[in-house]
């Protein structure tokens, strides 16, 4: 579980566009960030979705956090954002550098048994990589 994530909420607040940076403000707040193990779901292949007129290739993930005490992570709730961040820089393992490019969004947080784990379903647009920033 090395991959370093980070979760986010939307909040009822629309985003605001700052002139002075040209940049567009994000109203989401911060829920969790932390390690975790990002695996596709072998059992759900790529779907494609038409979500209005825009196409869309739909993929399962699955996240899992460890539960630990001193980071455990609170309630996650379906909609929650998830991305996944640049690495400690004093970590001798790095990520693939893809998994950056993909936004994912939580649509089952039932937790298992597992008390040493959380997992997570969370759906990825493949049809939309984002840029990764340099």
């Amino acid at each position: 579980m090395l991959a370093p994530i980070t979760i986010t909420r939307r909040t009822n607040t629309p985003p605001v566009w700052d002139p002075e940076t040209g940049t567009i403000q994000d109203s989401s707040e911060f829920v969790w960030a932390g390690p975790a193990r990002l695996q596709p779901n072998k059992d759900w292949r790529v779907r494609y979705v038409e979500s209005g007129t825009d196409p869309q290739l739909m993929h399962i993930v699955r996240v899992q956090i460890p539960l630990r005490p001193d980071n455990m992570p609170p309630l996650i709730k379906g909609a929650d954002i998830i991305t996944i961040d640049a690495p400690d820089e004093a970590s001798t393992w790095v990520p693939d550098e893809d998994l950056s490019r993909w936004r994912l969004i939580v649509r089952n947080m039932i937790n298992s048994s597992n008390a040493w784990v959380r997992n997570i379903s969370a759906v990825v647009d493949l049809s939309d990589p984002q840029e990764v920033n340099s």
